[in-house]
């Protein structure tokens, strides 16, 4: 997975689940982006935001 921002900006370059996954891309906003990963027991989450600067938050659940 790879992204890109800048002043205002977040775009998501590349986005590949592994074998078992499912992968959505959310918009909130020309400055904020969301990609989840969705697997059979577990959801991986990436936000990623330009917030007086480049900002990134990971988070894991496990069912």
């Amino acid at each position: 997975m790879a992204f890109f921002t800048a002043k205002d900006m977040a775009q998501v370059t590349s986005s590949t689940a592994k074998p078992g996954y499912t992968v959505n891309v959310t918009r909130y906003g020309a400055d904020s982006v969301m990609v989840s990963f969705f697997g059979s027991r577990k959801t991986s989450r990436v936000w990623v935001r330009w917030w007086n600067g480049p900002y990134g938050e990971i988070s894991e659940s496990v069912d």
